[in-house]
């Protein structure tokens, strides 16, 4: 498989979903399909709030991307605030 198509459409996938009820749907076909299968999604590209929000609601079971935090040493952490918003969301 090629990692930079896989990158990339995660990437059109994620962005903007919170406005596009089809990628949404898609992403919940996604989502019970791989659980199907004993796997889960992890959505790449994330950058904005709104997103990492619809995503969670659609269940996706993992996220990266600049709003959660710059590439680097994996001793830097996720922001404390950040952390919390996950936590709350998690627990609704």
């Amino acid at each position: 498989h090629d990692r930079t198509f896989y990158e990339d459409m995660w990437a059109q996938l994620v962005e903007g979903i919170h406005e596009d009820p089809y990628r949404q749907n898609l992403i919940r076909f996604l989502g019970y399909f791989a659980r199907l299968g004993g796997a889960g999604l992890i959505a790449e590209g994330i950058e904005h709030i709104e997103e990492l929000s619809a995503l969670v609601e659609l269940g996706v079971d993992s996220v990266q991307g600049f709003l959660l935090g710059r590439p680097g040493d994996i001793e830097q952490g996720l922001d404390p605030d950040m952390r919390a918003w996950l936590r709350e969301r998690a627990e609704s």
